[in-house]
């Protein structure tokens, strides 16, 4: 769920990102683009390593693992 969530804040935050590098740069409302996709975009990030799980050791090369103490 967390991935998802952080999927469409990724998506959300950089749309933010294209809005703020097409605007015309003579008002002050522009930066305000910026900082909110910025700041989604860290929340996103952070969603989505929070989603990921850890995946499994895998058998194939567990005997050469085993005889070099990499367990």
């Amino acid at each position: 769920m967390s991935k998802k969530l952080g999927n469409f804040l990724l998506i959300i935050g950089l749309i933010l990102l294209i809005i703020f590098l097409s605007a015309p740069t003579k008002n002050g409302s522009s930066l305000s683009f910026c900082f909110g996709g910025v700041v989604l975009l860290v929340f996103a990030f952070g969603l989505r390593q929070m989603g990921q799980e850890e995946k499994p050791k895998s058998d194939r090369f567990k005997l050469l693992r085993k005889i070099f103490g990499k367990d």
